[in-house]
Protein backbone atom coordinates (compact mmCIF):
# COMPACT_ATOMS: atom_id res chain seq x y z
CA UNK A 1 0.00 0.00 0.00
CA UNK A 2 1.24 3.67 -0.94
CA UNK A 3 -0.63 7.17 -1.38
CA UNK A 4 -2.90 8.24 -2.44
CA UNK A 5 -4.64 8.02 1.07
CA UNK A 6 -8.24 7.01 1.20
CA UNK A 7 -11.43 9.49 1.99
CA UNK A 8 -11.96 10.85 4.43
CA UNK A 9 -9.22 13.50 4.28
CA UNK A 10 -9.27 16.32 7.19
CA UNK A 11 -10.92 19.40 5.82
CA UNK A 12 -7.72 21.24 6.95
CA UNK A 13 -5.77 19.72 4.78
CA UNK A 14 -5.11 21.91 1.46
CA UNK A 15 -5.68 20.97 -2.18
CA UNK A 16 -2.12 20.93 -2.95
CA UNK A 17 -1.09 18.52 -0.26
CA UNK A 18 -4.31 16.32 -1.64
CA UNK A 19 -3.14 16.67 -4.77
CA UNK A 20 0.73 15.71 -4.31
CA UNK A 21 -0.23 12.55 -2.56
CA UNK A 22 -1.51 11.53 -6.23
CA UNK A 23 1.81 12.85 -8.13
CA UNK A 24 3.53 10.61 -5.74
CA UNK A 25 1.50 7.70 -5.79
CA UNK A 26 1.10 7.18 -9.66
CA UNK A 27 5.37 8.10 -9.52
CA UNK A 28 5.54 4.97 -7.55
CA UNK A 29 3.03 2.93 -9.57
CA UNK A 30 5.32 3.22 -12.53
CA UNK A 31 7.94 1.61 -10.58
CA UNK A 32 5.75 -0.75 -9.63
CA UNK A 33 4.25 -1.82 -12.64
CA UNK A 34 7.54 -1.81 -14.32
CA UNK A 35 8.80 -4.37 -11.56
CA UNK A 36 5.95 -6.55 -11.91
CA UNK A 37 4.72 -5.85 -8.14
CA UNK A 38 0.87 -5.87 -6.87
CA UNK A 39 0.23 -2.96 -4.66
CA UNK A 40 -3.34 -1.07 -3.93
CA UNK A 41 -3.88 2.61 -3.09
CA UNK A 42 -6.73 5.13 -1.53
CA UNK A 43 -8.19 2.27 0.65
CA UNK A 44 -8.32 1.61 4.33
CA UNK A 45 -6.04 4.16 5.50
CA UNK A 46 -7.53 7.80 5.49
CA UNK A 47 -6.13 10.90 6.55
CA UNK A 48 -8.58 12.34 9.65
CA UNK A 49 -7.10 11.89 12.75
CA UNK A 50 -4.70 13.60 14.08
CA UNK A 51 -2.51 10.81 15.76
CA UNK A 52 -0.94 9.05 13.41
CA UNK A 53 2.38 9.31 11.40
CA UNK A 54 0.48 10.72 7.80
CA UNK A 55 -2.06 12.96 9.16
CA UNK A 56 0.30 15.07 11.90
CA UNK A 57 2.70 16.25 9.08
CA UNK A 58 0.28 17.42 7.00
CA UNK A 59 -1.17 19.54 9.62
CA UNK A 60 2.43 20.86 10.27
CA UNK A 61 2.44 21.64 6.46
CA UNK A 62 4.48 18.85 5.27
CA UNK A 63 3.51 16.15 3.01
CA UNK A 64 2.89 12.86 5.34
CA UNK A 65 1.96 9.04 3.85
CA UNK A 66 1.65 5.59 4.98
CA UNK A 67 3.65 3.36 3.35
CA UNK A 68 2.74 -0.97 4.14
CA UNK A 69 3.95 -3.99 3.09
CA UNK A 70 1.96 -7.12 3.69
CA UNK A 71 3.66 -9.46 5.93
CA UNK A 72 4.06 -7.79 9.50
CA UNK A 73 5.45 -9.64 12.04
CA UNK A 74 5.04 -12.95 11.54
CA UNK A 75 6.11 -13.25 8.08
CA UNK A 76 10.11 -13.72 9.31
CA UNK A 77 12.35 -14.70 6.04
CA UNK A 78 9.69 -15.53 3.99
CA UNK A 79 6.15 -16.41 3.85
CA UNK A 80 3.72 -18.53 2.01
CA UNK A 81 0.66 -16.02 0.73
CA UNK A 82 -2.93 -17.06 0.02
CA UNK A 83 -2.01 -17.50 -3.48
CA UNK A 84 0.87 -19.84 -3.25
CA UNK A 85 3.51 -17.34 -3.95
CA UNK A 86 6.44 -16.85 -1.47
CA UNK A 87 6.80 -13.17 0.06
CA UNK A 88 10.48 -13.10 1.24
CA UNK A 89 12.61 -10.78 3.81
CA UNK A 90 14.09 -9.05 0.46
CA UNK A 91 11.52 -8.76 -1.61
CA UNK A 92 9.85 -6.64 1.57
CA UNK A 93 12.80 -4.61 1.19
CA UNK A 94 12.96 -4.03 -2.10
CA UNK A 95 9.30 -2.88 -2.39
CA UNK A 96 10.12 -0.55 0.78
CA UNK A 97 13.58 0.78 -1.00
CA UNK A 98 11.57 1.66 -4.36
CA UNK A 99 8.63 3.45 -2.34
CA UNK A 100 11.58 5.16 -0.67
CA UNK A 101 13.64 6.62 -3.45
CA UNK A 102 10.82 7.47 -5.79
CA UNK A 103 9.61 9.60 -2.77
CA UNK A 104 12.85 11.34 -3.19
CA UNK A 105 12.80 11.40 -7.05
CA UNK A 106 9.39 13.17 -6.38
CA UNK A 107 10.59 15.41 -3.84
CA UNK A 108 13.74 16.62 -5.58
CA UNK A 109 11.50 16.96 -9.28
CA UNK A 110 9.18 19.80 -7.65
CA UNK A 111 11.47 20.96 -4.76
CA UNK A 112 10.72 24.67 -5.47
CA UNK A 113 7.01 24.34 -5.25
CA UNK A 114 7.52 21.71 -2.35
CA UNK A 115 9.57 24.88 -0.05
CA UNK A 116 6.82 27.25 -1.64
CA UNK A 117 3.80 25.34 -0.10
CA UNK A 118 5.25 24.52 3.05
CA UNK A 119 6.13 28.22 3.91
CA UNK A 120 2.58 28.73 2.19
CA UNK A 121 0.78 26.32 4.58
CA UNK A 122 2.31 28.70 7.83
CA UNK A 123 1.30 32.24 5.95
CA UNK A 124 -1.79 31.65 4.71
CA UNK A 125 -3.11 30.16 8.60
CA UNK A 126 -1.61 33.44 9.64
CA UNK A 127 -3.44 35.65 7.40
CA UNK A 128 -6.57 33.81 6.81
CA UNK A 129 -7.21 31.45 9.65
CA UNK A 130 -8.99 28.32 8.47
CA UNK A 131 -12.49 27.39 10.35
CA UNK A 132 -15.31 29.29 11.55
CA UNK A 133 -14.08 30.18 15.01
CA UNK A 134 -11.48 32.32 15.58
CA UNK A 135 -10.42 32.01 18.95
CA UNK A 136 -10.65 29.04 21.53
CA UNK A 137 -10.92 30.33 25.10
CA UNK A 138 -9.93 27.55 27.75
CA UNK A 139 -10.94 28.33 31.66
CA UNK A 140 -8.16 27.90 34.62
CA UNK A 141 -9.09 24.92 36.87
CA UNK A 142 -8.99 25.52 40.43
CA UNK A 143 -5.30 24.38 40.74
CA UNK A 144 -4.13 25.27 37.33
CA UNK A 145 -2.70 21.82 36.87
CA UNK A 146 -4.93 20.58 33.83
CA UNK A 147 -4.53 23.42 31.85
CA UNK A 148 -0.80 24.04 32.67
CA UNK A 149 -0.58 20.32 31.53
CA UNK A 150 -2.88 21.60 28.43
CA UNK A 151 0.04 24.61 28.19
CA UNK A 152 2.49 22.11 27.93
CA UNK A 153 0.55 20.09 24.99
CA UNK A 154 0.45 23.34 22.98
CA UNK A 155 3.74 24.37 23.38
CA UNK A 156 5.21 20.53 22.20
CA UNK A 157 2.99 21.57 19.27
CA UNK A 158 4.22 25.03 19.01
CA UNK A 159 1.46 26.74 18.93
CA UNK A 160 0.94 29.77 20.36
CA UNK A 161 -1.37 31.18 23.18
CA UNK A 162 -1.46 33.89 25.82
CA UNK A 163 -3.58 34.50 28.95
CA UNK A 164 -6.36 37.04 30.16
CA UNK A 165 -5.42 38.95 32.99
CA UNK A 166 -8.89 41.09 32.97
CA UNK A 167 -12.26 40.42 32.64
CA UNK A 168 -14.45 40.95 30.29
CA UNK A 169 -17.55 39.46 28.14
CA UNK A 170 -17.37 37.63 25.36
CA UNK A 171 -20.03 34.96 23.53
CA UNK A 172 -19.11 31.61 22.30
CA UNK A 173 -19.74 28.15 22.16
CA UNK A 174 -19.47 26.38 24.95
CA UNK A 175 -17.94 23.04 24.94
CA UNK A 176 -20.01 21.48 27.31
CA UNK A 177 -23.84 22.67 26.48
CA UNK A 178 -22.92 23.01 22.89
CA UNK A 179 -24.76 26.37 22.63
CA UNK A 180 -23.76 29.80 21.74
CA UNK A 181 -23.08 31.72 25.51
CA UNK A 182 -22.37 34.96 27.05
CA UNK A 183 -19.49 34.35 29.12
CA UNK A 184 -17.05 36.75 31.12
CA UNK A 185 -13.26 35.96 31.00
CA UNK A 186 -11.52 35.43 33.76
CA UNK A 187 -8.22 35.74 35.21
CA UNK A 188 -5.96 32.99 33.82
CA UNK A 189 -8.06 31.71 31.20
CA UNK A 190 -5.84 30.60 28.33
CA UNK A 191 -6.60 32.05 24.99
CA UNK A 192 -5.88 30.53 21.41
CA UNK A 193 -5.56 32.75 18.36
CA UNK A 194 -6.10 30.91 15.06
CA UNK A 195 -4.30 33.72 13.61
CA UNK A 196 -1.50 32.02 13.99
CA UNK A 197 1.40 29.77 11.66
CA UNK A 198 -0.13 27.24 13.59
CA UNK A 199 -3.51 27.67 13.12
CA UNK A 200 -4.82 24.92 11.27
CA UNK A 201 -3.15 22.57 13.76
CA UNK A 202 -4.56 25.13 16.68
CA UNK A 203 -7.98 24.46 14.83
CA UNK A 204 -7.66 21.05 14.16
CA UNK A 205 -6.68 19.57 17.74
CA UNK A 206 -9.02 22.20 19.65
CA UNK A 207 -12.18 22.96 17.77
CA UNK A 208 -15.11 21.23 19.84
CA UNK A 209 -16.32 19.10 16.94
CA UNK A 210 -14.49 18.14 12.96
CA UNK A 211 -16.59 17.81 9.99
CA UNK A 212 -16.79 14.25 9.00
CA UNK A 213 -17.49 13.57 5.44
CA UNK A 214 -17.25 9.83 5.22
CA UNK A 215 -18.11 8.38 8.78
CA UNK A 216 -16.11 4.79 7.30
CA UNK A 217 -12.90 5.26 9.12
CA UNK A 218 -9.17 3.66 9.83
CA UNK A 219 -10.15 5.34 13.51
CA UNK A 220 -11.19 7.35 16.08
CA UNK A 221 -13.25 10.22 15.06
CA UNK A 222 -12.98 13.18 17.55
CA UNK A 223 -10.20 13.99 20.10
CA UNK A 224 -10.84 17.68 21.05
CA UNK A 225 -8.23 18.43 24.20
CA UNK A 226 -10.69 20.62 26.43
CA UNK A 227 -13.11 17.60 26.27
CA UNK A 228 -9.61 15.39 26.70
CA UNK A 229 -8.47 17.43 29.60
CA UNK A 230 -11.62 18.24 31.31
CA UNK A 231 -11.81 21.73 31.06
CA UNK A 232 -14.30 23.82 30.21
CA UNK A 233 -13.93 25.91 26.98
CA UNK A 234 -15.51 28.40 24.62
CA UNK A 235 -14.95 28.44 20.78
CA UNK A 236 -15.11 32.59 19.78
CA UNK A 237 -16.15 33.99 16.26
CA UNK A 238 -13.90 37.14 17.43
CA UNK A 239 -10.79 37.70 18.92
CA UNK A 240 -9.35 38.60 22.26
CA UNK A 241 -6.51 39.80 22.65
CA UNK A 242 -4.19 38.24 25.81
CA UNK A 243 -2.61 40.30 28.08
CA UNK A 244 -0.12 37.95 29.82
CA UNK A 245 2.31 35.30 28.29
CA UNK A 246 2.27 33.38 31.03
CA UNK A 247 -0.29 31.61 33.53
CA UNK A 248 -0.88 33.66 36.29
CA UNK A 249 1.21 32.75 39.62
CA UNK A 250 -1.91 31.77 42.46
CA UNK A 251 -1.86 34.42 44.92
CA UNK A 252 -1.63 31.66 48.22
CA UNK A 253 1.69 31.36 49.19
CA UNK A 254 2.32 27.46 48.17
CA UNK A 255 3.19 25.72 51.25
CA UNK A 256 0.94 27.68 53.82
CA UNK A 257 2.39 29.93 56.79
CA UNK A 258 2.36 27.63 59.44
CA UNK A 259 6.19 26.31 60.53
CA UNK A 260 4.86 23.03 61.91
CA UNK A 261 1.11 22.38 61.30
CA UNK A 262 -1.14 20.39 62.11
CA UNK A 263 -1.74 18.87 58.80
CA UNK A 264 -1.42 19.77 55.22
CA UNK A 265 -3.98 20.14 52.66
CA UNK A 266 -4.10 19.76 49.00
CA UNK A 267 -7.24 19.27 45.97
CA UNK A 268 -7.26 16.10 44.04
CA UNK A 269 -8.45 16.96 40.51
CA UNK A 270 -5.36 16.49 38.40
CA UNK A 271 -2.96 14.07 37.55
CA UNK A 272 -0.31 16.25 38.72
CA UNK A 273 -2.06 15.68 42.36
CA UNK A 274 -1.92 12.04 42.23
CA UNK A 275 1.90 12.48 41.12
CA UNK A 276 2.40 14.01 44.41
CA UNK A 277 0.53 11.17 46.44
CA UNK A 278 3.01 8.99 44.30
CA UNK A 279 6.15 10.89 45.60
CA UNK A 280 5.00 11.31 49.20
CA UNK A 281 4.28 7.25 49.55
CA UNK A 282 7.33 6.45 47.67
CA UNK A 283 9.15 9.03 50.79
CA UNK A 284 6.85 6.47 53.53
CA UNK A 285 4.73 10.09 54.13
CA UNK A 286 1.26 8.76 54.80
CA UNK A 287 -1.70 10.02 53.59
CA UNK A 288 -5.61 10.63 54.59
CA UNK A 289 -8.06 11.71 51.89
CA UNK A 290 -11.74 13.56 52.51
CA UNK A 291 -14.63 11.49 51.38
CA UNK A 292 -16.82 14.37 51.60
CA UNK A 293 -16.36 18.04 51.47
CA UNK A 294 -15.14 20.49 54.19
CA UNK A 295 -14.18 23.35 55.45
CA UNK A 296 -11.40 24.11 57.68
CA UNK A 297 -9.24 27.76 58.81
CA UNK A 298 -12.10 29.07 56.67
CA UNK A 299 -10.84 27.23 53.21
CA UNK A 300 -13.38 24.37 51.52
CA UNK A 301 -12.28 21.52 49.91
CA UNK A 302 -14.14 19.20 47.52
CA UNK A 303 -14.25 14.89 48.15
CA UNK A 304 -10.96 13.70 47.53
CA UNK A 305 -8.71 16.58 49.09
CA UNK A 306 -5.42 15.10 50.31
CA UNK A 307 -4.15 15.60 54.05
CA UNK A 308 -0.92 14.96 55.25
CA UNK A 309 -1.53 14.80 59.23
CA UNK A 310 1.68 15.18 61.84
CA UNK A 311 -0.36 12.83 64.18
CA UNK A 312 -0.03 10.12 61.17
CA UNK A 313 3.07 10.49 60.36
CA UNK A 314 5.20 10.23 63.78
CA UNK A 315 7.50 7.82 62.05
CA UNK A 316 8.93 10.91 60.04
CA UNK A 317 9.02 13.40 62.61
CA UNK A 318 12.86 14.06 62.06
CA UNK A 319 12.07 15.25 58.55
CA UNK A 320 8.60 15.38 58.01
CA UNK A 321 7.95 19.17 57.13
CA UNK A 322 10.68 19.39 55.09
CA UNK A 323 10.17 16.46 53.20
CA UNK A 324 6.37 16.99 52.06
CA UNK A 325 7.24 20.63 51.57
CA UNK A 326 9.88 20.10 49.34
CA UNK A 327 7.88 17.55 47.41
CA UNK A 328 5.19 20.08 46.99
CA UNK A 329 7.79 22.63 45.58
CA UNK A 330 8.49 19.69 42.95
CA UNK A 331 5.18 18.80 42.07
CA UNK A 332 3.78 22.44 41.95
CA UNK A 333 1.24 22.05 45.04
CA UNK A 334 -0.54 24.99 46.84
CA UNK A 335 -0.39 23.33 49.77
CA UNK A 336 -2.19 24.87 52.83
CA UNK A 337 -0.39 24.17 56.01
CA UNK A 338 -3.70 24.13 58.43
CA UNK A 339 -3.59 24.68 61.82
CA UNK A 340 -6.42 22.41 63.35
CA UNK A 341 -8.02 19.31 62.45
CA UNK A 342 -11.10 20.46 64.12
CA UNK A 343 -12.89 21.42 60.84
CA UNK A 344 -15.65 24.53 60.62
CA UNK A 345 -18.27 21.59 58.08
CA UNK A 346 -17.50 18.22 57.56
CA UNK A 347 -15.24 15.70 59.23
CA UNK A 348 -12.73 16.35 61.67
CA UNK A 349 -9.11 14.96 60.39
CA UNK A 350 -9.24 12.09 62.64
CA UNK A 351 -12.58 11.07 61.81
CA UNK A 352 -14.23 7.73 60.15
CA UNK A 353 -14.88 9.47 57.34
CA UNK A 354 -11.61 10.20 56.30
CA UNK A 355 -9.97 8.07 54.26
CA UNK A 356 -5.98 6.55 54.06
CA UNK A 357 -4.20 5.84 51.36
CA UNK A 358 -2.01 2.43 52.03
CA UNK A 359 0.45 2.71 49.40
CA UNK A 360 -0.76 -0.39 47.81
CA UNK A 361 1.45 -2.85 45.91
CA UNK A 362 -0.04 -2.45 42.05
CA UNK A 363 0.05 -5.57 39.77
CA UNK A 364 -0.84 -6.15 36.15
CA UNK A 365 -1.68 -9.36 34.16
CA UNK A 366 0.56 -9.35 30.87
CA UNK A 367 1.29 -10.78 27.78
CA UNK A 368 -1.48 -12.87 25.79
CA UNK A 369 -4.44 -12.85 26.35
CA UNK A 370 -3.85 -9.31 27.11
CA UNK A 371 -3.87 -6.69 24.34
CA UNK A 372 -0.27 -5.34 23.96
CA UNK A 373 -1.21 -2.13 23.21
CA UNK A 374 -3.79 -1.80 26.51
CA UNK A 375 -1.01 -3.57 28.55
CA UNK A 376 1.62 -0.76 27.39
CA UNK A 377 -1.12 2.44 28.33
CA UNK A 378 -1.45 0.65 32.37
CA UNK A 379 2.42 0.37 32.35
CA UNK A 380 2.96 3.71 30.44
CA UNK A 381 0.68 5.37 33.56
CA UNK A 382 2.15 3.78 36.36
CA UNK A 383 6.08 3.88 35.15
CA UNK A 384 6.10 7.36 32.98
CA UNK A 385 3.18 9.47 33.86
CA UNK A 386 2.88 9.25 37.82
CA UNK A 387 6.13 7.15 38.47
CA UNK A 388 5.12 4.55 40.67
CA UNK A 389 5.56 1.02 41.12
CA UNK A 390 3.65 -1.77 39.02
CA UNK A 391 4.35 -5.33 38.87
CA UNK A 392 3.75 -7.22 35.51
CA UNK A 393 2.56 -10.66 36.01
CA UNK A 394 2.92 -12.83 32.69
CA UNK A 395 -0.40 -14.30 32.64
CA UNK A 396 0.88 -17.60 31.12
CA UNK A 397 2.06 -18.49 34.11
CA UNK A 398 -0.11 -17.11 36.30
CA UNK A 399 -0.82 -18.58 39.68
CA UNK A 400 -2.88 -17.30 42.51
CA UNK A 401 0.25 -17.15 44.57
CA UNK A 402 1.51 -14.34 42.68
CA UNK A 403 -1.20 -12.31 44.33
CA UNK A 404 -0.17 -13.14 47.78
CA UNK A 405 1.38 -9.52 48.08
CA UNK A 406 -0.78 -7.68 45.54
CA UNK A 407 -3.37 -5.12 46.65
CA UNK A 408 -4.51 -4.08 42.96
CA UNK A 409 -4.57 -6.43 40.11
CA UNK A 410 -5.17 -4.88 36.61
CA UNK A 411 -6.69 -6.81 33.64
CA UNK A 412 -6.34 -4.42 30.72
CA UNK A 413 -8.60 -5.53 27.76
CA UNK A 414 -7.85 -8.71 26.09
CA UNK A 415 -9.58 -12.17 24.98
CA UNK A 416 -9.84 -13.76 28.08
CA UNK A 417 -12.31 -16.28 27.03
CA UNK A 418 -10.40 -19.16 27.59
CA UNK A 419 -7.85 -17.76 29.96
CA UNK A 420 -10.45 -17.17 32.70
CA UNK A 421 -11.23 -20.36 33.79
CA UNK A 422 -13.65 -21.63 36.71
CA UNK A 423 -10.77 -22.49 38.44
CA UNK A 424 -9.11 -19.27 37.86
CA UNK A 425 -12.32 -17.08 38.26
CA UNK A 426 -12.51 -18.78 41.66
CA UNK A 427 -8.87 -17.87 42.58
CA UNK A 428 -9.09 -13.95 41.51
CA UNK A 429 -12.96 -13.89 43.74
CA UNK A 430 -11.17 -15.60 46.66
CA UNK A 431 -8.40 -12.83 46.51
CA UNK A 432 -11.08 -10.13 46.50
CA UNK A 433 -13.15 -11.23 48.78
CA UNK A 434 -10.24 -11.17 51.17
CA UNK A 435 -9.81 -7.51 50.86
CA UNK A 436 -8.03 -7.41 46.78
CA UNK A 437 -9.05 -4.89 44.41
CA UNK A 438 -9.70 -6.08 41.20
CA UNK A 439 -9.72 -3.36 38.27
CA UNK A 440 -11.25 -4.81 35.11
CA UNK A 441 -11.14 -2.69 31.70
CA UNK A 442 -12.60 -3.00 28.57
CA UNK A 443 -12.77 -6.64 26.94
CA UNK A 444 -11.84 -8.29 30.63
CA UNK A 445 -15.64 -7.18 31.28
CA UNK A 446 -16.93 -9.98 28.92
CA UNK A 447 -15.21 -12.61 30.60
CA UNK A 448 -15.84 -11.77 34.09
CA UNK A 449 -20.00 -10.93 33.11
CA UNK A 450 -19.90 -15.07 32.45
CA UNK A 451 -18.84 -15.66 36.38
CA UNK A 452 -21.61 -15.51 38.61
CA UNK A 453 -20.01 -13.86 41.59
CA UNK A 454 -19.17 -10.61 39.52
CA UNK A 455 -22.08 -7.99 39.24
CA UNK A 456 -22.03 -7.36 35.03
CA UNK A 457 -24.87 -8.43 33.02
CA UNK A 458 -25.84 -7.35 29.40
CA UNK A 459 -27.70 -5.05 28.77
CA UNK A 460 -31.37 -6.65 27.09
CA UNK A 461 -31.64 -4.58 24.33
CA UNK A 462 -34.05 -6.96 21.83
CA UNK A 463 -36.55 -3.60 21.73
CA UNK A 464 -34.21 -2.14 18.73
CA UNK A 465 -36.28 -0.63 16.54
CA UNK A 466 -34.24 -2.92 13.45
CA UNK A 467 -35.45 -6.05 14.96
CA UNK A 468 -37.30 -8.39 12.63
CA UNK A 469 -36.04 -6.23 9.69
CA UNK A 470 -36.36 -8.62 6.77
CA UNK A 471 -35.57 -5.73 3.96
CA UNK A 472 -33.48 -7.17 1.19
CA UNK A 473 -30.02 -5.45 0.21
CA UNK A 474 -26.95 -6.11 -2.12
CA UNK A 475 -24.20 -7.37 -0.65
CA UNK A 476 -21.87 -4.56 -2.24
CA UNK A 477 -22.96 -2.30 0.06
CA UNK A 478 -22.89 -4.18 3.73
CA UNK A 479 -19.56 -2.60 4.93
CA UNK A 480 -21.43 0.45 4.64
CA UNK A 481 -24.42 -0.64 6.45
CA UNK A 482 -22.45 -2.15 9.07
CA UNK A 483 -21.49 1.43 9.99
CA UNK A 484 -24.85 1.76 11.59
CA UNK A 485 -23.29 -0.39 14.26
CA UNK A 486 -19.88 1.06 14.56
CA UNK A 487 -18.08 2.82 17.80
CA UNK A 488 -15.18 4.23 16.34
CA UNK A 489 -13.75 6.97 18.56
CA UNK A 490 -16.64 9.49 19.48
CA UNK A 491 -16.86 12.22 22.89
CA UNK A 492 -20.00 11.55 24.85
CA UNK A 493 -20.64 13.30 27.76
CA UNK A 494 -21.28 11.28 31.03
CA UNK A 495 -23.67 11.21 33.99
CA UNK A 496 -21.13 10.40 36.99
CA UNK A 497 -21.29 10.67 40.52
CA UNK A 498 -18.85 12.77 42.26
CA UNK A 499 -19.72 11.73 45.55
CA UNK A 500 -18.25 8.10 45.32
CA UNK A 501 -14.69 7.49 45.40
CA UNK A 502 -14.20 6.55 41.89
CA UNK A 503 -15.61 9.92 41.17
CA UNK A 504 -13.21 11.90 43.14
CA UNK A 505 -11.21 14.73 41.87
CA UNK A 506 -13.80 14.76 38.40
CA UNK A 507 -15.96 18.20 38.37
CA UNK A 508 -19.14 17.17 36.32
CA UNK A 509 -19.77 16.64 33.19
CA UNK A 510 -17.18 14.23 32.72
CA UNK A 511 -16.42 13.11 28.90
CA UNK A 512 -15.61 10.08 27.34
CA UNK A 513 -13.68 8.51 24.42
CA UNK A 514 -16.03 5.65 23.42
CA UNK A 515 -14.51 3.13 21.22
CA UNK A 516 -17.17 0.18 21.71
CA UNK A 517 -20.58 -0.59 21.61
CA UNK A 518 -20.45 -2.78 24.72
CA UNK A 519 -23.59 -2.81 27.10
CA UNK A 520 -23.84 -3.41 30.06
CA UNK A 521 -26.61 -2.75 32.42
CA UNK A 522 -26.44 -0.65 35.91
CA UNK A 523 -24.89 -2.26 38.77
CA UNK A 524 -28.18 -4.32 41.10
CA UNK A 525 -25.44 -5.57 43.30
CA UNK A 526 -22.69 -2.51 43.89
CA UNK A 527 -22.99 1.48 42.39
CA UNK A 528 -22.97 2.72 38.59
CA UNK A 529 -20.68 5.87 39.00
CA UNK A 530 -20.58 6.92 35.18
CA UNK A 531 -23.42 6.01 32.90
CA UNK A 532 -24.37 7.04 29.24
CA UNK A 533 -27.57 8.75 29.69
CA UNK A 534 -27.78 10.11 26.51
CA UNK A 535 -25.95 8.20 23.66
CA UNK A 536 -25.61 10.83 21.29
CA UNK A 537 -22.09 12.15 20.53
CA UNK A 538 -20.97 15.50 21.34
CA UNK A 539 -17.67 15.24 19.05
CA UNK A 540 -17.71 12.33 16.24
CA UNK A 541 -18.82 9.50 15.05
CA UNK A 542 -21.15 6.67 16.40
CA UNK A 543 -23.69 4.78 14.10
CA UNK A 544 -27.62 4.73 14.72
CA UNK A 545 -27.77 1.46 16.00
CA UNK A 546 -24.98 1.23 18.37
CA UNK A 547 -26.30 4.70 19.84
CA UNK A 548 -29.37 2.43 20.48
CA UNK A 549 -27.05 -0.42 22.13
CA UNK A 550 -25.52 1.92 24.68
CA UNK A 551 -28.10 4.07 25.82
CA UNK A 552 -28.75 4.32 29.30
CA UNK A 553 -25.58 1.55 29.77
CA UNK A 554 -23.10 1.47 32.17
CA UNK A 555 -19.35 3.03 31.89
CA UNK A 556 -17.62 2.76 35.34
CA UNK A 557 -18.98 0.92 38.47
CA UNK A 558 -17.78 -0.81 41.68
CA UNK A 559 -18.96 -3.59 43.16
CA UNK A 560 -17.89 -4.41 46.67
CA UNK A 561 -17.49 -8.09 47.13
CA UNK A 562 -16.97 -9.38 50.63
CA UNK A 563 -13.67 -7.43 51.81
CA UNK A 564 -12.95 -6.29 48.53
CA UNK A 565 -13.92 -4.27 45.57
CA UNK A 566 -14.11 -4.79 41.51
CA UNK A 567 -13.55 -1.47 39.14
CA UNK A 568 -15.13 -2.12 36.03
CA UNK A 569 -14.05 0.48 33.06
CA UNK A 570 -16.38 -0.13 30.10
CA UNK A 571 -14.77 2.56 28.39
CA UNK A 572 -10.68 3.01 28.37
CA UNK A 573 -9.72 6.14 30.55
CA UNK A 574 -6.09 5.22 29.59
CA UNK A 575 -6.72 5.34 26.07
CA UNK A 576 -2.91 6.34 24.39
CA UNK A 577 -2.04 7.90 27.32
CA UNK A 578 -3.66 11.06 26.06
CA UNK A 579 -7.02 11.05 27.66
CA UNK A 580 -6.16 13.38 30.50
CA UNK A 581 -8.90 13.47 32.85
CA UNK A 582 -9.06 10.01 32.71
CA UNK A 583 -6.20 9.64 34.05
CA UNK A 584 -7.41 10.82 37.58
CA UNK A 585 -10.67 8.51 37.13
CA UNK A 586 -8.12 5.34 37.24
CA UNK A 587 -5.81 6.90 40.14
CA UNK A 588 -9.14 6.67 42.25
CA UNK A 589 -9.88 3.10 41.28
CA UNK A 590 -6.43 2.14 42.83
CA UNK A 591 -5.30 4.48 45.86
CA UNK A 592 -9.17 5.81 46.47
CA UNK A 593 -11.69 3.46 45.95
CA UNK A 594 -11.68 0.75 48.72
CA UNK A 595 -9.68 2.55 51.30
CA UNK A 596 -12.80 4.07 53.15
Amino acid sequence: YFAPAAEPFHEDLTEWQRDFQFTIGHNHAEYFEENGWLYFTEEVFDLFYPGYGDPWPLFNGAIGMTYEQGGSGRAGRAIVTAEGDTLTLTDRLQRHHTTGLSTVEVAARHHDQVVQQFEAYYTSAQEDPPGDYEMYVIRRDEQGHRLSALADHLDRQQIQYGFATETQRVEGRSYRSGSTERVRLQRGDLLVNTAQPKGRLAKVLLEPSTTITDSLMYDITAWSLPYAYGLEAYALTSRVEPTMNTMPVPDASRSGNAASPYAYITPWTSRADVQFAAALLDANIRIRFATEPFTVDKRSYEAGALIVTRATNTNRTDRFDATVRRLADDHDQSLHAASTGFTEQGPDFGSGNIGFIDSPHVAALSGPPTSSSRIGEVWHFFDRQIEYPVTLLPADDFDATMLDDVDVLVLPSGRYGEWLSDERAMALTDWVRQGGRLISMGNANDALASHSAYALTRADRAGSDTAGTTDLAPYSGETRRRLSSASPGSIHRVYLDDSHTLGFGIEPPYFTLKRNDDAFAYLDDGHTVGALQDPTPVSGFMGREAQQKVDETLLFGVQSLGNGHVTYFVDNPLFRGFWYNGQVLFANAVFLTGNR
